[in-house]
């Protein structure tokens, strides 16, 4: 037996759904494809070998991916108490890791030693 939600909520649902799929395409493209002034693909390359990066872009695009599949699976309906706090608690955290890689937050909040210089 499922639950239908309201119409309001549902636009908001559809509106939340767009933004999290941008996300997901954002975390599969943002190392391979060039998107103006939001990546260097160059400069991703050059740290990275083709193999290392196709694990990190697996590894930090695949449990969103299901998140987003879970959130299509459910649509229009009550999410079950799992996937909402799956969202709450995995979208919170790329939130944070966006702020600390796109305005260093970390060198003001977060103290993280310094990486070794190439050899």
């Amino acid at each position: 037996m499922s639950q239908q939600i309201s119409a309001a909520t549902l636009h908001i649902e559809i509106v939340l759904t767009v933004l999290q799929a941008f996300q997901v395409l954002f975390l599969w493209l943002h190392d391979w494809v060039p998107l103006g002034r939001l990546n260097d693909v160059k400069a991703v390359r050059s740290q990275d070998s083709a193999f290392r990066l196709a694990v990190v872009t697996l590894i930090q695009s695949v449990p969103f991916t299901i998140g987003l599949l879970f959130s299509l699976s459910y649509f229009g309906r009550l999410y079950p108490r799992w996937l909402y706090l799956w969202l709450w608690i995995s979208y919170s955290a790329i939130f944070l890791g966006q702020i600390r890689a796109w305005w260093s937050l970390s060198d003001h909040v977060w103290q993280y030693p310094p990486l070794p210089a190439d050899p």
